[in-house]
């Protein structure tokens, strides 16, 4: 029911909505568009290459849109009990929001002037829309049977007969016809309510879904075809993608956060043909649809505000087997294997080791095999070059011998094979393993050399571009730091400084300086996490002096590792250290962007960390078999390659959709968000920081340009539970808080293009060994060395760290116990020499303490409070403390109890005092959940009730100038920012809204 406080609607134009991210609730694929309910704004995309954004309109005020219809240039869209046909390429045409009494489940064209809605008491509503400023009810027609409906769906088939799919509450499914109004069948084979009922364009099949997490295919006779299991929990989105005389194929879409394709041949069982399990983040795919043509595609919208496009493309998988060789003339013996394998993507060849020590090359351009000659290497030579490295951008193999001999088979820019052999001058050594890195910024590759005998040092070679071909530029010595634990697994070659950067398993780490002398001894080792095998490190930017790398490791850790030059000599520090729950075996940036690859479960993916989406995956075995990958960073495109059962097999892992990589709209978080932070200063490029913190325990870290848009580029997961604060520090430090105690420092440290790398620099360590502490809320004040940090705890205490920025040291100073109640929020006022801390708490209260001792090095105070005065029936669960001139402070408060408060607190000869000068007992129709400065005597307030309110605070009264209502549900959160003097404010919770008022 809309709310009824009277402070619901005031002025609303004086509130300028900007940009909105939240839940997708509707879909709908039809020619050449994409239609997105996104919440009660329509989107329209082009289904071009850029998928351009051609529409976007608030068409309801409130309600979201459920339903969308198509016909013709009309568009039809319901939720809720509204509904609106308009023309939405027609500039002349005013979207006009009507309203029936009843709930529309779905809406559908019959005729370019007819629209039929489905309400959900089973009753159809036939309405003339061809007058668009009023429209005419023809008739309502009913089946006498009035159950209430979950969902539902109206079917138009090509003889113009109608059919409605009524899916109840009651696990029952209603077929009935809509002109002679009789029930054509009532399934009752699911449990639970039903989720989604749908009939094909052909009139012979209907599909369902419901609470009992399974999918049903029926005949339109109303026989049970086939049921598919497979969701973890409720199906929301359901269609069919064709229907053949050999298959049926079916799309859902649900809870989970998957994307399952299944197929009907025959069986009492559908087979899931695809699963796309990683489409989502948090929970809720909210809605989907299919469009089957040249490409047959699938968009669906989620919980997070992600629109993601794909397309169902058949597997273009390859296999190599021992008989496609022979056919090639190349016979392979009877117990001869595939032992070694590599793809040059660009240059369309392939080159494979036997285990008989055959090197054949395929040449997949032109389907060819061939044998390559190498001048004065015998094929019994040849042979012992079993070890095979390739280097996509260089378009070169590397084939190494156990004694140290290389061989670099080029492909030059005619697609002819060159090679030159490095042979090893020195002694004949035993080598093992093989590690290879090539530099974008010269076109060189290098081969690190290693040799399992501890005193023997690992061998550097590099090979230059000259006149468009390799050729071999240096040799240099890397002394092991430490033998027995020190076994390399990736390095990078930094040209610029000359620094060899070099991973090993356990997370240890070793800088080597190729200026110094050979052999070199590590500049620095270290231990740079606890973690597993270092994978890759690749450069994200690099200067005289300075370089920064990405480090992966096998665990899913990946870090930001920057090494600088100083007057102290080398530095190295990690600036951003991240975990996913996958295996990472590789990873790069590319525009801005975070890419990662590797293994989870039996699946190799590709996936996009900036705005985490999976992109690609092949469904391999697992990391457990002999592989291969091949990187394109220009197309974005992996070449994988792998063994399974003598056979290779080479697929190509990138988006199937194009330039966005398939997702339409960013999105936010997939749950809840309970905090939002805007920094005060501006970046470089004009934006502003802003973090979020949602009970999905992830932080997002993204920038808010001066159109109100958000950016999201990087998703934390330090947090272990769900987020309750989040603010910056200062510039450089962010701070969040949680549940179990959990209070971390965070530091930000600016890279070049804008981006930013965030790294956890301090946590609190609690005393308990099950934490079940909430932090409620935190305060800070910054000093020359570092911020006094007072926290507000879920036992009534408030306590007191201290964070050393030198150090990276949080220490906990002192507490003050308060009582049995919860402290919800806490400030630190600062007069003259005296600090106060300010709590507000579940009893209503605002409570003050003096704590200069604290900040001053005293360990403890008197737990006597100066001032506790109770202003609101309930909890206080907004404050906002303003400063005034003269030095006192405006507080401004919303509780539990609905009202707004404005007092005032003074420091006048050495006294705090605190008095009110306005309350407004019924200031929103529920709990006030956030309050921000709206600068200029006004302040954002937020509530339960969906209703953002601009309030003016001019000589302590307060005056709401302006409510409106917000999309967002759940609204608990806010912040504010300015732009060259337009000010923004961010409304968060079930989604994320930014605004702007005058």
């Amino acid at each position: 029911m809309p709310p009824q406080n009277p402070i619901s609607s005031i002025s609303e134009d004086f509130i300028e909505k900007l940009q909105h991210y939240g839940p997708v609730t509707a879909v709908k694929l039809h020619g050449k568009f994409i239609y997105v309910g996104y919440g009660p704004v329509l989107k329209i995309f082009n289904r071009d290459e850029h998928d351009e954004l051609v529409f976007s309109q608030q068409i309801f005020k409130r309600n979201k849109i459920h339903s969308i219809a198509v016909r013709g240039s009309k568009i039809a869209v319901s939720g809720g009990r509204s509904f609106a046909v308009f023309e939405p390429f027609n500039n002349e045409v005013k979207v006009i929001e009507k309203a029936i009494n009843e709930w529309i489940i779905a809406v559908e064209f019959v005729a370019e002037t007819r629209l039929l809605l489905l309400t959900s008491h089973n009753e159809v509503l036939d309405i003339e829309v061809s007058d668009a400023p009023a429209f005419k009810l023809l008739q309502k027609i009913h089946c006498n049977e009035k159950s209430i409906l979950y969902s539902g769906s109206i079917r138009v088939l090509s003889d113009s007969s109608v059919y409605i799919a009524a899916g109840t509450v009651m696990h029952g499914v209603i077929i009935w016809n809509l002109f002679d109004r009789k029930i054509l069948h009532n399934l009752t084979d699911h449990e639970g309510s039903i989720f989604g009922v749908k009939i094909d364009p052909t009139g012979q099949y209907i599909i369902s879904c419901s609470d009992d997490r399974s999918v049903k295919l029926y005949t339109f006779a109303g026989e049970l075809l086939a049921s598919g299991w497979g969701h973890g929990s409720r199906i929301w989105a359901l269609e069919f993608i064709s229907v053949t005389n050999g298959a049926i194929r079916l799309f859902s879409a649900g809870e989970d956060c998957t994307v399952r394709v299944w197929e009907y041949s025959g069986q009492s069982t559908l087979q899931q043909l695809a699963l796309y399990d990683h489409f989502h983040s948090g929970k809720h795919v909210w809605s989907g649809d299919v469009q089957s043509g040249d490409d047959t595609i699938f968009v669906t919208g989620g919980a997070d505000g992600k629109i993601r496009a794909e397309k169902l493309e058949v597997s273009q998988t390859q296999c190599i087997t021992p008989e496609t060789i022979a056919n090639a003339g190349y016979n392979l013996e009877p117990k001869e294997a595939i032992k070694s394998f590599g793809v040059l993507s660009s240059a369309q060849f392939r080159l494979i080791i036997t285990s008989k020590g055959k090197v054949l090359v395929n040449d997949y351009r032109e389907d060819t095999w061939r044998k390559p000659q190498f001048d004065g290497i015998s094929d019994e030579q040849i042979s012992r070059f079993n070890m095979l490295k390739t280097f996509e951008e260089a378009r070169a193999f590397a084939l190494c011998s156990g004694n140290g001999d290389v061989i670099i088979l080029g492909v030059d820019e005619k697609r002819q094979l060159y090679h030159i052999v490095r042979a090893n001058s020195e002694t004949p050594r035993k080598i093992i393993n093989v590690l290879a890195a090539s530099s974008p910024d010269d076109g060189s590759i290098s081969l690190l050399l290693n040799s399992p005998i501890p005193t023997e040092p690992m061998e550097l070679l590099t090979f230059a571009q000259e006149h468009g071909k390799l050729a071999f530029r240096s040799s240099v010595g890397l002394q092991k730091p430490d033998p027995r634990i020190f076994i390399p697994t990736s390095f990078y070659l930094d040209v610029l400084n000359g620094w060899v950067l070099v991973g090993s398993r356990h997370a240890n780490f070793a800088l080597y300086e190729t200026a110094s002398a050979d052999p070199q001894f590590p500049k620095i080792t270290r231990k740079l996490c606890s973690g597993d095998t270092i994978t890759t490190i690749n450069k994200i930017e690099s200067h005289s002096g300075k370089i920064v790398s990405l480090v992966t490791l096998r665990d899913g850790i990946y870090i930001f590792l920057e090494v600088s030059q100083s007057t102290c000599g080398l530095q190295c520090s990690a600036i951003l250290q991240n975990k996913i729950t996958k295996s990472i075996e590789g990873g790069f940036m590319r525009d801005g962007h975070l890419f990662l690859y590797g293994f989870s479960s039996s699946c190799f993916f590709l996936w996009d960390e900036t705005k985490q989406i999976e992109l690609s995956k092949e469904a391999c075995g697992g990391g457990h078999r002999h592989w291969d990958v091949s990187v394109r960073t220009d197309t974005l495109q992996l070449v994988f390659s792998y063994m399974s059962q003598r056979n290779l097999f080479v697929t190509n892992l990138q988006s199937s959709w194009g330039a966005t990589n398939g997702l339409l709209a960013e999105g936010t978080h997939g749950r809840e968000i309970r905090d939002v932070a805007i920094l005060d200063t501006s970046e470089e490029d004009g934006t502003k920081l802003m973090v979020t913190a949602s009970e999905d325990a992830t932080i997002k870290v993204g920038k808010l340009d001066a159109d109100g848009g958000a950016n999201y580029q990087l998703t934390l997961n330090n947090h272990i539970s769900g987020l309750q604060r989040v603010g910056f520090l200062s510039s450089d430090y962010i701070a969040s808080s949680a549940a179990n105690e959990e209070l971390i420092i965070w530091k930000v440290t600016r890279l070049q293009g804008g981006l930013v790398a965030v790294i956890e620099v301090g946590r609190v360590k609690s005393s308990e060994e099950f934490p079940d502490l909430r932090i409620m809320d935190f305060a800070s004040k910054e000093t020359a060395s570092g911020f006094w940090i007072a926290t507000a705890y879920s036992n009534s205490r408030v306590k007191f760290f201290y964070f050393d920025k030198a150090q990276s040291l949080l220490q906990e100073r002192s507490e003050i116990p308060y009582g049995t109640v919860c402290v919800l929020n806490i400030e630190l006022l600062s007069f003259d020499a005296s600090t106060y801390v300010m709590t507000g708490t579940s009893d209503g209260n605002l409570t003050f303490w003096d704590v200069s001792g604290i900040l001053n090095g005293e360990s403890s105070i008197t737990s006597e409070p100066i001032i506790k005065q109770q202003l609101h029936q309930s909890g206080v669960k907004a404050i906002l403390p303003l400063t005034e001139a003269g030095g006192s402070y405006k507080i401004i408060t919303g509780g539990d109890d609905n009202s707004l408060i404005s007092s005032q607190v003074k420091f006048e000869n050495g006294i705090l005092s605190l008095s009110n000068t306005a309350f407004v007992e019924q200031a929103a129709s529920a709990t006030i959940t956030s309050i921000s400065d709206a600068f200029e005597d006004k302040v954002l307030v937020t509530s339960v009730d969906q209703i953002v309110r601009v309030w003016n605070t001019k000589n302590g009264l307060l005056d709401c100038m302006s409510a409106t209502y917000t999309t967002v549900a759940d609204t608990g959160c806010s912040d504010t920012t300015t732009f060259h003097g337009k000010t923004i404010g961010i409304v968060a919770g079930a989604g994320l809204s930014t605004l702007s008022w005058k």
